[in-house]
């Protein structure tokens, strides 16, 4: 996906692309999990969607987002509707607190424009 070094994004002052590693087994492990659980069988039937067994256990992320989208509520029973609303909320937090963490940062950061340096006051 991400082929050229200058690509990564997160940075931390001072640190350059290459001192990161990103991690393509692990992207390459969930694109593979995401594709077998759409084609297994069970997992959606034409009249019912089915939510992983291990939907609590996963992180919030990509992963989970990818799970949560594809799921139609209309086509869930209510034990599931109800774990599918909490996963929602668990991944809504993760981002609501991403949200706060970057609304801290704007604090300390002086005014400028697209081009100005990472600075903090």
């Amino acid at each position: 996906m991400f082929d050229h070094a200058d690509s990564v994004v997160g940075l931390w002052p001072g640190e350059r692309p290459e001192d990161v590693r990103f991690d393509y087994d692990r992207e390459d492990q969930i694109a593979y999990e995401l594709t077998c659980r759409a084609m297994a069988d069970g997992w959606v039937q034409p009249d019912r969607h089915f939510l992983p067994d291990d939907l609590e256990e996963i992180p919030p992320g990509l992963h989970l987002a990818a799970i949560l989208s594809s799921v139609d509520p209309s086509r869930l029973n209510g034990h599931d509707a109800v774990r599918l609303m909490t996963a929602r909320a668990r991944l809504s937090s993760h981002h609501e607190a991403g949200k706060y963490e970057a609304m801290a940062e704007v604090v300390y950061a002086p005014p400028g424009d697209a081009d100005s340096g990472v600075f903090r006051l």
